[in-house]
């Protein structure tokens, strides 16, 4: 909360102390929703209600989509039916469908049954469609026309509908059984004669989702073609709903936050931190950690079966941490090139091969040259060219190796369906570690085994 906002819940907790309710009325009107939260989150929670209360019932409702679920489910135990009735009722049809779907099914069932009947017919058709696809994100409410109608016409319905509409960026030309035939914009509309009719005006080669299409498939439709908004139609090509790029912009914080997460091998948390219980952050993290604790401990059993060789060259131990540790970064370097090319479109799974070879050659000079720098180390510490030749050669090998995996594994997870953000992170890095160890060790019981 920015030093100004601090200052006016200061004199709205005051106001409410001396039940100025017109007061507070008078400030909050002023106020976004996003704003509004921050104040209340600095309340007690009886005053958060009472706050919550004096709210005009569409900034009531905007405020209520702007909040972590838990939160929501506390305000929903302690507003009254009537108050839950109309912030319901009045809240977007997507956010909604984002609230019954955090709610326990006992609390959904309640809700449902607040709804007018037109609300909860709507609720419910959403509700149907698979989770994270486009029928579940988009909104029913939207601006069509029919193709016959006249700009003057168009115009009016517009002024008509437009509180119950989402946007009226665009405007969506459907026929009598509302298959989506086209788009117009509201800039064309402007400027057009009052007597063309739509026929004449709208855009045939539309850019469309379907409603079981995956919401990341919908962000980088309206990212690939800057839209504003994107119409959702069903296998018939009816249109039933679109996207808002707010939606978008959403999908896009909850996708990368959740591809952070498993980079970091761990499993998704949906909630901000402070709005996550510490026993859920144990219970995403635990399990990857014990999986990649028992991984690693392959590395004592490499070295368990090169004790020989160690013991004999105890300079050897001195360049394990920097071979993994260099072998580790250079593998998550390559993958997370990977997945940002994979997420962005740029690079797909058939292509394979070209990216095979590229990062092969990518590896090679890179290993050559940290090759040769940690060569010249291993000299000057060791005074053996053979040492430094073993170490020099082991670090060019494994980075080469490392690079590949890096590049690879992504690539093997989005054929089999997996994201790919699983395979980066601590996963490579582990992979990476003992394979890395391994050639090493390899290396060096080939150029010093027999001395």
């Amino acid at each position: 909360m920015t030093v100004s906002m601090r200052v006016v819940a200061v004199e709205i907790t005051a106001l409410l102390r001396q039940r100025d309710f017109r007061a507070v009325k008078d400030a909050l009107s002023t106020l976004k929703p996003a704003d509004i939260l921050d104040i209340l989150r600095e309340l007690d929670p009886d005053n958060q209600i009472l706050l919550f209360r004096l709210l005009p019932k569409d900034l009531a409702a905007d405020t209520f989509a702007e909040m972590e679920s838990d939160e929501q489910a506390r305000f929903i135990q302690r507003l009254t039916d009537e108050n839950l009735r109309d912030i319901l009722n009045t809240m977007a049809p997507d956010d909604r469908t984002d609230l019954l779907e955090e709610l326990p099914a006992n609390v959904v069932k309640h809700i449902i049954q607040l709804l007018s009947p037109a609300e909860r017919h709507q609720a419910l058709a959403l509700l149907q469609y698979p989770e994270d696809s486009a029928g579940r994100i988009m909104t029913p409410e939207y601006v069509a026309a029919r193709p016959y109608w006249s700009v003057r016409q168009t115009l009016d319905h517009i002024r008509r509908v437009e509180f119950d509409s989402e946007t009226i960026y665009y405007i969506y030309v459907i026929d009598d059984a509302r298959h989506l035939l086209g788009v117009v914009s509201l800039r064309e509309l402007l400027i057009a004669s009052p007597h063309h009719t739509l026929q004449d005006l709208y855009n045939p080669d539309v850019i469309a989702a379907r409603t079981t299409d995956d919401q990341e498939t919908v962000v980088h439709l309206m990212k690939r073609y800057d839209l504003l908004a994107l119409p959702v139609v069903d296998s018939e090509g009816c249109l039933v709903g679109i996207v808002t790029i707010d939606d978008a912009m959403d999908i896009q914080e909850e996708e990368a936050t959740e591809d952070f997460q498993k980079m970091a091998s761990m499993g998704p948390v949906e909630e901000s931190y402070f709005h996550t219980h510490p026993l859920t952050l144990i219970r995403k993290r635990l399990g990857w950690l014990m999986a990649l604790l028992v991984t690693e401990s392959f590395t004592g059993t490499i070295m368990h079966q090169q004790n020989d060789l160690l013991d004999s060259f105890v300079v050897l131990a001195f360049f394990i941490p920097t071979i993994i540790g260099a072998g580790g970064n250079a593998g998550t370097q390559s993958s997370t090139l990977i997945i940002r090319g994979l997420a962005l479109g740029e690079i797909e799974p058939r292509r394979w091969s070209r990216v095979l070879f590229r990062e092969l050659a990518i590896g090679l000079t890179l290993g050559a040259a940290l090759g040769l720098i940690m060569a010249g180390r291993a000299l000057f510490t060791s005074h053996n060219p053979l040492i430094a030749l073993t170490v020099g050669l082991a670090l060019a090998i494994v980075i080469t190796l490392a690079n590949i995996i890096g590049a690879l594994l992504p690539l093997t997870a989005r054929l089999f369906r997996v994201d790919p953000a699983v395979m980066a992170g601590p996963l490579i890095t582990t992979f990476v570690d003992i394979t890395a160890l391994w050639i090493y060790l390899k290396v060096a019981r080939s150029l010093l085994g027999h001395i």
